[in-house]
């Protein structure tokens, strides 16, 4: 199998494809852009996501695996997370998070009510690129360490003065200073 991080959330780099790895399953973790663009899924073996990021609190997650994938869990592999075991459960084979899953339907009800992964695409790339004209507008005082053709359109870091290490801790001191450092 080929692994890979679709979004990668602390350098800010995004595939803006999918592999093409046709002698490989591939296998993707989209924790942090699961839901913010359209995707063929017949493409993935197996697509992770925590959802803390985008459809519901903390500790809930989602794993959407190929059938032809189910009943090879390694001996070493609890029944809990054998994903055999919980399509065979309907995904309740323990005590679900009743209240992670509610606040995740809300979420996908409000996608939905949006307009769905089309619109979640759309307004993806809108707020991204809105971020990034600033960033770009700003001549250098701020500035984004990721080459444009790999800039990710949910994590966006961004460098003081061209990475200028004393002038972010004097900034990263003031902020909390005045309280806007939790």
């Amino acid at each position: 199998y080929l692994y890979y991080c679709a979004n990668e959330t602390v350098h800010g780099c995004e595939f803006d494809f999918i592999p093409e790895v046709p002698s490989k399953i591939l296998v993707a973790d989209m924790t942090s852009n699961f839901l913010s663009r359209q995707m063929d899924i017949t493409k993935f073996g197996v697509v992770v996501a925590s959802l803390q990021k985008n459809i519901g609190p903390a500790g809930q997650c989602i794993c959407i695996v190929r059938e032809d994938l189910l009943a090879k869990p390694m001996d070493v592999c609890p029944s809990t997370i054998d994903w055999t075991v919980m399509a065979a459960n309907k995904s309740n084979y323990n005590t679900p998070d009743v209240w992670g899953i509610y606040v995740m339907d809300l979420v996908l009800d409000w996608v939905l009510a949006e307009g769905g992964l089309k619109a979640m695409d759309e307004l993806t790339q809108k707020r991204a690129d809105r971020i990034y004209e600033v960033i770009e507008a700003c001549k250098g005082f701020y500035s984004c360490p990721v080459l444009k053709g790999s800039r990710s359109r949910n994590n966006i870091p961004t460098r003081l003065n061209g990475g200028d290490e004393k002038m972010e801790a004097q900034f990263i001191a003031e902020a909390a200073a005045a309280g806007l450092v939790s």
